[in-house]
């Protein structure tokens, strides 16, 4: 156990020196993947690089979708800061071919309602609204090495861009950045260590910006049979210092999951506290988490998430058309057999009428002729 937690360590503090010898704060590019995208990591503050055990590993750590028991669709719905909407959809499953599970994610960024009026001969007849949007295509694979160990990379496609006219529109090229992590399990102890983010700088027009590679170590501790789970992560972006996020989860009765978290914001170096909170049905997964913005306002989360191969939901379906088949079955049956009596019922009534008909007459018949 300890070999590996000394060989991520020294990973760990290799690469941070040199990533605090780039610019401490500067421009960069698909920010937007900075953007919790799910509720469950939002509610405990971000803190999931080694937390990661579903599909939002895609988005912390690709290694942990190594850990997923089933199939996982996650759709994830907030309304952004300023008044932009962010939407996020992600699938993990096993593919027959190969050993290992898939991710895919796509992420939409988008302001459909921010105004703008005429100001000079560049924006003459312009009045109106216009739209800004990013796109983010994810692309994960992760494996175990072993029973304690497990990778993981990822591609992350992106393109950034307004729908104005002329000089001030844009459309970035189609830009593409990595992600690769590792994670250690064993017993109660996770450790992850990832490196986001890593590629060229994005093309805008002429230009070129550089990209918000980051550097995260994660710590998850597990108890009560994993009911209740501690996470702590330490992150070194290339244009911002250290910081930390800090989660905690709890569940009751394997229905009801609550969460807590903290985490300072990378941009403006406020401290934040989220809540969150989460309800199990069967393979059904609704979570919400609420973290505040200071100035910038309270961002909410809601995320809906399916666990099971669509061939075993299919079965199930199957399973269940077919017992309210046989319901309905037994329920015609039922009523056959009682409408089949109620037959029988007038019949003896009908040949007991007729008896009695019969037996009336044929004393009448004696009658007359005594």
């Amino acid at each position: 156990m300890k070999k590996p937690i000394i060989v991520l360590t020294i990973i760990l503090f290799l690469l941070i020196p040199s990533i605090s010898s780039a610019k401490s704060r500067g421009t960069t590019a698909a920010t937007f993947f900075k953007i919790s995208p799910g509720a469950r990591s939002a509610g405990m503050g971000k803190a999931y690089v080694a937390m990661a055990d579903d599909s939002e590993a895609l988005f912390y750590n690709p290694s942990g979708l190594a850990l997923l028991s089933k199939d996982e669709l996650l759709f994830t719905h907030l309304n952004w800061l300023a008044e932009t909407k962010y939407e996020c959809l992600t699938y993990a499953f096993s593919p027959e071919v190969f050993s290992g599970k898939i991710g895919i994610g796509l992420i939409y960024l988008h302001n459909d309602q921010i105004k703008y009026t005429s100001n000079g001969p560049s924006w003459e007849e312009k009045d109106g609204y216009f739209k800004f949007y990013d796109y983010g295509l994810v692309v994960s694979y992760g494996r175990k090495l072993s029973k304690l160990i497990s990778v993981g990379s990822n591609i992350k496609f992106f393109q950034e861009g307004t729908n104005l006219k002329g000089d001030l529109s844009y459309k970035t090229p189609l830009n593409f950045i990595f992600d690769t992590g590792i994670l250690f399990k064993r017993n109660s102890l996770c450790l992850g260590l990832c490196l986001q983010n890593i590629g060229p700088a994005a093309k805008y027009k002429e230009a070129k910006i550089d990209l918000p590679f980051k550097v995260k170590f994660g710590l998850c501790y597990k108890k009560f049979d994993d009911r209740l789970r501690i996470a702590l992560d330490l992150n070194k972006p290339n244009d911002h210092k250290v910081s930390f996020n800090l989660g905690l989860e709890y569940v009751l009765l394997k229905l009801v999951s609550l969460r807590a978290g903290f985490f300072k914001d990378e941009d403006d170096d406020s401290k934040n506290f989220t809540l969150g909170g989460g309800f199990k049905f069967k393979n059904y997964y609704l979570d919400y988490a609420y973290t505040p913005h200071q100035d910038l306002g309270d961002v909410q989360r809601i995320s809906f998430c399916l666990k099971g191969s669509y061939q075993e939901l299919w079965k199930e379906w199957e399973a269940k058309k077919e017992i309210k088949e046989r319901k309905k079955v037994r329920i015609l049956l039922e009523k056959k057999e009682i409408k089949k009596d109620k037959v029988k019922d007038q019949e003896k009534e009908n040949q007991e009428e007729e008896g009695d008909r019969w037996k009336e007459l044929e004393k009448r018949y004696l009658k007359k002729y005594e």
